[in-house]
This record gives structure tokens, C-alpha cells and sequence, in this order.
């Protein structure tokens, strides 16, 4: 039935960008030595001082045009390391899902629900507890990572529990 194309539809979206992404990087040739070259090109732009900034701005662009936060995390690790690319992440996915959520603060439940359809009502299902801990049991949920946020947003979930819920969900991706 449709009800039931729609409930898999994120993940088998989520499949194919990842079947993608990895028949491009075969395709491409990319391997273990592409990777360093691209990640020494980089070093120079690592330790200046607008490096952060600029990697908050990408998040933030990134979540606006729908852009995989799991791909930008993933570069961030590239072109930053494990320690310094784990906290540019980490922080780049709580600042690019504030956007969002602000978004649907704005948007309000109604019209979110109306556009969102399904996915909105499975994400409101597990956010009807409210708190830290559902927000971090709904970024478990296959679904877009902006419209989770804002979904989150129109749901009236308070900043602190937002902020929290995801720094704990994310911080889990994270590592």
C-alpha cells in the first residue's frame, strides 16, 4: 500500500545515496591514498583561525539544501583528523540543526504536519515524552536529518532538551 512505500521510503532513499556515494568512490578511483593527498592539501587551512566558522557556515548551508549531516561529519574527519574533525562535526551538526529547528519554531505543527506527512507523525510519536532523551531516541529514526530538526521545532520541544538530545544523539554518530 502507499502507507507502507512511505514508511520505507527514507530508507531506501538513504540506501541509494549510500549505494551512490559508494559506486561513485569505486568509480572514481578513491582509495586510502587519495584520501591523504586531498587531506594534505588541506593541512594548511586546518589550524586558521577561520576554520571553525567556516565549517559551522557549511552546516548550516548543508542542512538548508538537505546535504547528508553523516557526509559532512565524515569530511570534517577527513580534513580535520579524529580529535579536532570529531568536535568540528559534533558542533557543526548542533549549530546546522538550530537553523531548522528555528525554521519550524516559525512554521509552527500545523503547517509542518500538513507538508511532512507520515514521517512528521512518526517523529511526533516518539517526542510526545518530551525531554532530552526523546529528542535523542528520535535522531536514531531513519528520517532527514533537517526535518527531524524541524519537526522538532514545530513540536514546541524546548531549546534545552533539543539542544541536549542532540548533542547526545549526534555525539553517539559522532564517534
Amino acid at each position: 500500500t502507499s502507507v507502507e512505500v512511505r514508511k520505507w521510503a527514507p530508507v531506501v532513499a538513504l540506501a541509494a545515496l549510500l549505494l551512490a556515494l559508494a559506486l561513485a568512490w569505486q568509480a572514481l578511483g578513491i582509495g586510502e591514498d587519495e584520501l591523504e593527498d586531498f587531506a594534505e592539501r588541506l593541512e594548511p587551512f586546518r589550524s586558521r583561525w577561520w576554520a571553525l566558522p567556516a565549517t559551522l557556515v557549511v552546516f548550516v548551508v548543508g542542512q538548508l539544501v538537505l546535504f547528508p549531516v553523516l557526509l559532512l561529519i565524515f569530511l570534517c574527519g577527513v580534513v580535520f583528523g579524529p580529535w579536532l574533525g570529531a568536535l568540528y562535526g559534533l558542533a557543526g551538526s548542533l549549530v546546522g540543526a538550530m537553523v531548522p529547528f528555528a525554521i519550524g519554531r516559525r512554521l509552527g505543527r500545523e503547517r509542518v504536519r500538513e507538508k511532512g506527512g507520515a514521517i512528521v507523525d512518526r517523529i511526533e510519536k516518539v517526542l510526545e515524552r518530551r525531554g532530552v532523551i526523546a529528542v535523542f531516541l528520535v535522531r536514531k529514526i531513519p528520517a532527514p536529518f533537517t526535518l527531524v530538526n524541524v519537526t522538532c521545532g514545530a513540536l514546541d520541544v524546548s531549546w534545552h532538551d533539543f539542544v541536549f538530545g542532540t548533542l547526545l544523539g549526534m555525539g553517539t554518530g559522532v564517534i
